[in-house]
């Protein structure tokens, strides 16, 4: 959970009561300054800190108990802000944040830079949950994708904001939500709310049957006699390295830049840095076992 202390801080939180583990905060959004766990009333800082426990005075706890933060709630490991925009690891091993993003902060610049005053969240929200977008003229508009370093995709048109949430190995909750520069025409928030509503939310063209189909996809994923997905479309076209509207924005370090929306080249890019990254972990848990076993040995 993400909370804001009296002093303005940002806090990145593990949502579990240092106690017994019950959740702490059980809604999207609050305003409080503390938290109490409903399961044996200890009460946290909204900052972290336990404050209270239940029978404090004469509940025998034993003499180290809750000393130095022992007991305070667990912060996520690595947590920092990009133009407003967070972001948490539960690594603490990881590069520093803009090092991590790379171009695609030009990408969050030119969102960010449409105001002076910033953006907003417009009212209003969809989520749903995905086993793991093709509508109208989808397909026809300008557009393309950009691949970058460690991982980072980008899909873009010239006029088209999910947080993804994971729920376990095969499950996503995505919230989709509307932002918008602070301040723009009349004419230009309605453009806005109209696309986003044509595309994205329930009611949309794209969303709600691409849904459909990531489900049919993720039952088959299963079926073990059929091992292989084709992401091979476009590959004949696909810009090695940063295109020239890549170039124009400043984005010199894209792998890969895509002619068109619908071309798969993004995908197999995504795919290898996943598969680095977890043959990585696996080696590093390998060298750890082999280390401590040697110890012990």
């Amino acid at each position: 959970m993400i909370t804001r202390d009296k002093d303005e801080q940002l806090h990145c939180i593990i949502n579990a009561c240092a106690h017994r583990g019950a959740m702490l905060c059980r809604r999207k959004t609050d305003n409080r300054i503390t938290f109490t766990c409903p399961f044996h009333g200890w009460t946290f800082r909204n900052s972290g800190e336990l404050l209270k426990v239940k029978d404090g005075r004469h509940g025998a706890y034993p003499e180290g108990f809750n000393k130095e933060g022992s007991h305070d709630l667990t912060k996520v490991a690595r947590f920092e802000s990009y133009r407003g925009f967070l972001f948490g690891s539960l690594n603490p091993d990881v590069k520093p944040l803009e090092d991590h993003l790379g171009d695609a902060t030009k990408v969050v610049d030119s969102i960010v830079n449409q105001s002076p005053d910033g953006l907003e969240f417009l009212r209003g929200a969809s989520t749903y949950t995905t086993m793991t977008m093709d509508a109208g003229k989808w397909g026809k508009q300008k557009g393309g994708f950009y691949s970058f370093e460690h991982g980072h995709l980008l899909l873009w048109q010239e006029r088209g904001n999910p947080k993804d949430r994971p729920l376990s190995a095969d499950k996503t909750e995505v919230t989709i939500c509307c932002i918008a520069p602070v301040g723009e025409s009349k004419e230009n928030r309605a453009n806005r709310i109209r696309q986003y509503e044509d595309f994205f939310s329930a009611s949309g063209m794209a969303t709600p049957a691409d849904l459909k189909e990531f489900r049919s996809c993720n039952k088959t994923y299963w079926a073990k006699g059929a091992q292989w997905n084709d992401m091979a479309r476009a590959m004949e076209h696909e810009v090695q390295g940063p295109d020239e509207q890549a170039k124009a924005l400043g984005m010199d370090d894209v792998l890969a830049s895509g002619v068109k929306t619908e071309d798969e080249g993004l995908y197999p890019i995504q795919h290898g840095y996943w598969h680095e990254a977890m043959e990585s972990g696996l080696q590093a848990e390998e060298a750890a076992e082999a280390e401590a076993a040697a110890a012990t040995s």
